[in-house]
């Protein structure tokens, strides 16, 4: 008599073969309905296509010539500087987290007119790029996920080319989405990113921005209402879970060993605001959103934050 995990196993193994010929006749019924062109060339997409190959979206052709050589731009006046770093004409006086008088040079409502809270910005390519363009829209708007593996070749690609321009000891902090836009798109392409990055380069993710205002998308608005719409839009969160955070300050006046007990599950990078940030968006037009993002986290007391981006508009 043969031994009962055997005959499971082999069970197991007669299911999975009979689920990958069901996930392959789906493959082709849906090859078939809806035929899958490389969003470069056009070129039709091979029966075998996989998930790693982009799901055929984009040919192996396309994706081996592809070569961003990145751009390098102050985030604020766009004029060319080394590494992307914000020009000296760009750079606020002194830091946002110090009082400012309504009035000053270049203040608005206490906003720096032409300053830049990121220290600097690295770009991929440029927006008007239309093979990377078709990409972002095709992720960003179109829920092509498949496309997954296609940014994490050209990101890690693009990082391990230019890894002198990064910053050391960072840690990485994608620009989140309000809840009800996630849950709208089911998945934030900004920690798709970071993903990437951390792939490539190893610097730790933290999610310890918060979105806690829903705004309207900035690409929709023209360029002067963008700064006030996406204004107060964030907020920095002592942990990764702004739930566990408000337990944790719930607790507080409780029972102190439990409090304890509920922070020390958190690694103390985490707790501690990072010095050095790499803030990750997929584009870059006005830079709004980025510098509130880059604000919000030097008043916590971020000293560098560094912009990365698929592309500049």
């Amino acid at each position: 008599m043969r031994p009962l995990n055997n005959v499971w196993n082999a069970g197991g193994v007669i299911y999975l073969s009979m689920f990958k010929k069901i996930l392959g006749l789906k493959e082709k019924i849906l090859d078939i309905l809806f035929p899958v062109h490389c969003l470069n060339c056009g070129k039709a997409a091979l029966p075998h296509r996989s998930l790693s190959e982009g799901g055929g979206w984009v040919c192996g052709d396309c994706l081996g010539f592809v070569n961003f050589e990145g751009v390098f731009l102050c985030p604020r006046c766009g004029d060319h500087t080394y590494i992307g770093r914000a020009c000296k004409r760009c750079v606020p006086p002194h830091s946002p987290s110090v009082p400012r008088q309504v009035g000053e040079q270049g203040e608005i409502e206490g906003v720096y007119l032409n300053k830049s809270y990121l220290n600097g910005l690295v770009a991929m390519g440029k927006y008007s790029d239309k093979f990377l363009q078709k990409l972002i829209k095709s992720l960003k708007f179109q829920y092509i996920t498949d496309l997954e593996s296609v940014f994490d070749k050209l990101v890690k690609r693009f990082c391990l080319k230019y890894s002198a321009v990064f910053p050391q000891n960072a840690i990485i902090v994608p620009v989140p989405l309000h809840p009800l836009r996630l849950r709208e798109r089911g998945f934030n392409q900004a920690e798709y990113i970071a993903k990437f990055i951390n792939g490539a380069l190893g610097y730790e993710i933290s999610n310890v921005l918060q979105r806690i205002r829903y705004t309207y998308r900035q690409s929709e608005l023209p360029k002067e209402m963008r700064e006030k719409n996406i204004r107060g839009a964030f907020k920095y969160c002592h942990s990764e879970s702004p739930d566990q955070d408000r337990e944790a300050k719930n607790l507080a006046g409780a029972e102190r060993p439990l409090a304890e007990i509920l922070h020390s599950v958190q690694d103390d990078n985490f707790r501690r605001v990072p010095e050095i940030i790499i803030l990750v968006d997929d584009v870059y037009t006005s830079g709004g959103t980025m510098q509130e993002c880059a604000k919000t986290l030097k008043e916590a007391g971020a000293k560098e934050v560094w912009g990365f981006v698929l592309a500049r508009g």
